[in-house]
């Protein structure tokens, strides 16, 4: 049986995820020539530098516990799939492959540099605040 869905039709424009993506997708682009430089030293690695960093963040937004589960839950639920930007019927990559891939984002600074880029942004937004920080001024500064 063949089917066509449209992932982005799929998502409800006020899910919490939308205004997260948007702010992953910002962070990325700004650190695409970090991207390059660090396959060109190493070859070009068995997974997306992208997708491995938004795999990484939706392990830690959705509480999913291991490797081998975000790989399950990739293959099976639409919205992970939309998120990491990938076609219904693309194969998902190995656990194996995160745990490699994850090694040589962190050896050249590109883990740190995507989460403080991200953390920026939904600081900027009144969606995350600072250690210490009062709880109702992140509450109050998205309104």
């Amino acid at each position: 049986m063949w089917c066509h869905l449209n992932l982005e039709e799929l998502m409800e424009p006020d899910h919490p995820l939308q205004a997260v993506k948007r702010m992953v997708d910002r962070t990325l682009s700004e650190m695409s020539r970090s991207f390059g430089a660090a396959c060109a030293a190493n070859g070009r690695p068995g997974m997306p530098p992208g997708v491995l960093l938004k795999s990484m963040l939706l392990q830690c937004l959705c509480l999913v516990r291991s490797e081998r589960e975000i790989g399950r839950r990739i293959s099976t639920d639409m919205l992970f799939r939309w998120f990491l930007e990938m076609e219904p019927d693309a194969e998902v990559m190995d656990h194996a492959v995160f745990t490699h891939n994850r090694k040589g984002l962190k050896e050249h600074g590109l883990t740190g540099c995507f989460s403080d880029g991200v953390v920026r942004q939904a600081r900027g937004v009144g969606v995350a605040r600072s250690i210490g920080e009062p709880a109702q001024v992140a509450a109050g500064a998205g309104t």
